[in-house]
Parts: structure tokens; sequence; C-alpha cells
């Protein structure tokens, strides 16, 4: 198809697609061009880590301008063995969709599953953590009442020995006192020996 454009002043013939495609060259052509797409495609996925949704949804976008074309070339031959294309198309969609769906249905209740399992695991933990921290404060008011009682039993034991030292001291001191008391009289004992024998 020529067509004169006011643009540039000048003719531009469009090779492909061609208005009215009457040879395999247009076959060819468009399997080229679904080659290079493809080609590029695969390289832009591999080169800039794109996301896999997006990478999915241009592949789509592709291969669904390839099919209607295929299906126009075929259309001008035979309209209708391409409106049944076309009618095949739309139910392989249709099902692509449904497919989807149901993938991700089926995603999102292996997700919820998993949050439950995660959810009763947390619970599970929950209540070991409360079960161990109830025995070890259990444990910890046994050790301190008990430590509390030998603590008491250690400060009476103090004290029995304090009043033992107590008495202990006074009975030292009662003894010293005696001890000076009868040097006193050895003393006096001696002195009074002294003199009788002078006499």
């Amino acid at each position: 198809q020529t067509v004169y454009k006011e643009e540039d002043h000048l003719w531009h013939t469009t090779v492909f697609p061609a208005a009215k495609p009457t040879s395999r060259q247009d076959v060819i052509m468009l399997e080229q061009w679904l080659d290079d797409m493809t080609l590029n495609l695969d390289s832009k996925a591999r080169l800039n880590g794109a996301d896999a949704l997006e990478v999915l949804k241009e592949s789509q976008q592709i291969f669904g301008m390839c099919f209607h074309e295929i299906v126009r070339q075929v259309s001008v031959h035979c309209t209708e063995r391409g409106r049944l294309m076309v009618k095949l198309w739309k139910r392989y969609v249709e099902l692509f969709k449904q497919m989807f769906v149901m993938s991700k249905d089926g995603h999102s209740d292996a997700l919820r599953k998993l949050k439950d399992d995660a959810e009763a695991a947390q619970a599970r933990a929950r209540e070991q953590s409360n079960a161990v921290q109830k025995r070890l404060h259990l444990l910890y008011s046994k050790e301190m009442r008990d430590l509390l009682y030998a603590k008491d039993d250690v400060h009476r034991e103090v004290e029995i020995l304090q009043n033992e030292l107590l008495i202990s001291r006074s009975e030292c001191e009662d003894r010293d006192a005696e001890i000076v008391t009868l040097e006193r009289n050895v003393d006096a004992l001696q002195d009074l020996l002294a003199i009788t024998e002078n006499r």
C-alpha cells in the first residue's frame, strides 16, 4: 500500500503488514517480526531483571498482535476461517484467564494456610513460653522462700552465738576480777608474812 504524506511530501509504501496480504512473504515477515520481538523481550528480561508478571503481559500482547495479523491474512481468502480463528482465540484467552484466577485463588489459599499455620505456631510458642515463665516463677518463689528461711535460721544462730559470746565475756570479766582480787590478797598475805618474820 502506497500513501502520500503531507508532512514530508513523499510517497510511503507499507511493505508489512500489507493491506491485502496475498503471498507467503506476508507470513514469513510476520514470523520474522515475532522472532525479533520475542528475542528482544527475552534479552530485556535477562539484562534488566524485569518483573515476571510484566514480561508475561508484554508476551501476551505480542502474541495477540501476531495472532490477529494471522487472522487478518486468513480472512482475506476465507472470512469464515478467520472468524473461527477469532472465536478460538477468544475462548483460549477466557480459559487462560480462568486458569490464572484459579491459580491465584490456589496461591491465596496456600498463603492463607501458611499464615494460619504460622499463627498457630506462634500461639503454641506463646503458650510454651508462658508455661516456662510460670514454672520459673514458681521455682524462683520456692527458692526465695527457702533462702529467706535459711536467712532467718542464720540470723537466729548468729543471735544465739552473740548472746553466748556476751555471756562468755561477762564470765571472763568476772574471772579477771576474781584473779585481781586473789592477787591483791596474795600480796597482802606476803606483806603480812614479811612483817611477822621481821619481828
